[in-house]
């Protein structure tokens, strides 16, 4: 290798000739003693060791490697890679020849560190540099370099070749420069091809400035930074610009992923091809009650909206659902009922369905409460007028029976009309019932009251009513407050629903009864809403009811005790007394594990109890 100072490996105005001969100095000096050693597979340069690559692979074809790896992103995106990847290479190797160079042969002043760049680039095969009179290589904002490349590398290597490009291709030279003269002046810099060969133009030409000034330069040649028309537009490199590009998506998949952490609303990323699930937020994964790796890579219909394959409108019939009700099969068997929407999408590359799941199951619990209490409230409007006119039907039967009986001689024909009479007067008594239940009968009077005077005075009647094996624990807070209620009602109240737990425990067992306050908060207790009340809760330890039963306590005559044992008007009559006091009442009960009625009364505020 020729390394003698004379030779000419820069074209240099004639103000910079001075500090360039110096450069080709320093640089014949670094470049002295070429040793190729094919035997132990090195190459040195100055005490350095060098590589040799071909320059081919490093220019037309990386990018056929690029453009094949990300074709699915389409020939502009396959680009953009390819020249990030080899700017950001090519710019951190150019920094560090030159730190090693600069400290190696001992050079300090800035202006002498940058001129040793170009006659470096020529020396390693990289380009022959021809700087143009109009630079201003100043270590500064007003830094201003233009420059042409007649032999550049990448350009040659496509040529060569026989390709040709829409773009300017000597990506590497651009990284290289920018690199080693950032290195040499402390100064952030970028390089733009305005144009090249490859493509078409005379020659290979280069602005090199401050990345806050580059546009203002391109602009004075007509040029505007960014994506367009070819010719016109040239794109700025930026070092690490995948780097900063990555970044930006990683701090938005973080937002992304708090957002959908925080969401209500669960969201299931399906794969529509494999029926996988590709992603679930937390609110999803509570639903299921499963943890995440549960989850994830597992089929859709095996716990989510279960269907069988072939059933799901999204998936199979490839279209868009809105508002589905379907059920989720949680972890532990139970069934969370939802309601979904579901829109396709295509996620890295994938067709994938995204789907929005909103529990239901308060709403659904609502909706059964309310189909509830309007079929008692249809069964108490029949029951009213049954009772109205079965009253009147019992009341002409007991007159008439009390007119034969005045008049009748024969004793047991009295004794019969005095049977009919006690018929006829339970016959109204349950009538009196039913008036009750459907709260169609005059409403009593209420007054503030405090509850456990109320219950104290129930409970004699209650011992003597209760047989020997069935304690009766009762429980009364110091502080429980007053309600509007009217004292005979509430008597009748707990009456009926002791006598109920009494039937329920044939074997004996516990009667509880407690009375206290209760300040519900939103949710505090199922059906009853948030306020200040005075609870009442008489819990049994018998047989307990299960779903069904629960579901039909409330209706008049239905009862579980053997015919002739009940009327079945006993809990119909509790409902219509508590819905009187303008009450709430929650029942617990499981098969086996007793029963638990708890009434809520408003309590009274700032009123003198009764």
């Amino acid at each position: 290798m020729d390394t003698s100072p004379k030779l000419k490996t820069v074209s240099v105005p004639e103000q910079f000739e001075p500090v360039f001969l110096k450069a080709q100095e320093y640089v014949a000096r670094y470049f002295e003693g070429f040793r190729p050693d094919p035997e132990h597979g090195t190459i040195e340069i100055g005490g350095q060791r060098y590589i040799l690559v071909r320059a081919a692979s490093m220019s037309f074809e990386f990018f056929d490697m690029i453009s094949s790896l990300y074709a699915d992103r389409g020939a502009e995106e396959a680009r953009r890679i390819a020249s990030s990847f080899l700017f950001d290479i090519a710019h951190a190797v150019g920094k560090a020849d030159a730190r090693a160079f600069h400290q190696r042969m001992n050079v300090t002043d800035p202006v002498e560190k940058l001129s040793a760049g170009p006659v470096h680039f020529a020396h390693s095969g990289w380009a022959y540099v021809d700087i143009l009179p109009e630079s201003n290589p100043s270590p500064d904002e007003d830094y201003f370099l233009i420059y042409d490349h007649p032999y550049a590398f990448e350009s040659e290597a496509w040529i060569r070749a026989g390709r040709t490009a829409d773009f300017p291709v000597c990506v590497m030279n651009s990284g290289y420069s920018s690199g080693w003269c950032e290195e040499s002046f402390g100064l952030p810099l970028v390089s733009a091809e305005i144009e090249c060969r490859a493509k078409g133009d005379e020659r290979c030409r280069f602005i090199m400035a401050p990345p806050s000034q580059i546009e203002k330069h391109l602009a004075r040649h007509g040029i505007a930074a960014g994506e367009g028309e070819a010719g016109r537009t040239v794109r700025v490199p930026e070092f690490f610009e995948r780097k900063r590009i990555e970044e930006q998506l990683r701090r938005s998949e973080e937002y992304t992923r708090a957002i959908l952490a925080a969401s209500a609303t669960g969201i299931v990323v399906v794969d529509c091809e494999t029926r996988e699930v590709r992603e679930a937020n937390d609110a999803a994964l509570r639903m299921m009650g499963l943890p995440r790796e549960s989850v994830i890579g597992r089929k859709c219909h095996q716990f989510f909206c279960p269907r069988k394959e072939g059933e799901c409108p999204a998936l199979d019939e490839g279209r868009e659902v809105s508002q589905l009700e379907a059920a989720v099969i949680r972890g532990d068997g139970s069934r969370v009922a939802v309601v979904k929407t579901a829109e396709r999408a295509t996620l890295g590359g994938r067709p994938c369905l995204v789907e929005s799941v909103t529990d239901i199951t308060e709403r659904k619990n609502l909706e059964e409460q309310l189909r509830r209490s309007q079929k008692l409230e249809a069964v108490g409007q029949l029951a009213a007028g049954v009772a109205h006119e079965f009253n009147n039907v019992l009341m002409g039967i007991t007159g008439y029976a009390q007119l034969m009986q005045e008049d009748a001689a024969d004793e047991n024909m009295k004794k019969d009309l005095l049977e009919i009479r006690k018929l006829s007067e339970r016959g109204a008594a349950m009538a009196k019932q039913l008036l009750a239940f459907s709260r169609r009968e005059d409403e009593a009077e209420l007054v503030s009251f405090s509850l456990v005077p109320v219950v104290k005075s129930s409970m004699k009647m209650l011992r003597s009513a209760m047989p020997e094996n069935i304690e009766i624990d009762l429980t009364m807070a110091e502080d429980t407050g007053s309600a509007r209620l009217n004292p005979d009602q509430i008597a009748q109240i707990i009456v009926n629903l002791a006598t109920n737990a009494r039937d329920a425990m044939p074997d004996g067992g516990t009667l509880t009864i407690e009375a206290g306050n209760a300040d519900l908060q939103e949710g505090g207790a199922e059906g009853v809403p948030p306020g200040r009340y005075v609870r009442l809760t008489i819990t049994d330890t018998g047989t307990g009811m299960d779903e069904e039963t629960r579901e039909k306590i409330f209706e008049p005559f239905f009862t579980t005790k053997a015919p002739g044992k009940g009327t079945g008007l006993g809990m119909s009559t509790v409902y219509g007394l508590v819905e009187g006091h303008k009450g709430h009442m929650t029942v617990e009960s499981q098969p086996g594990s007793g029963t638990s009625f708890s009434i809520y009364l408003p309590r009274s505020e700032g009123e003198t109890p009764g």
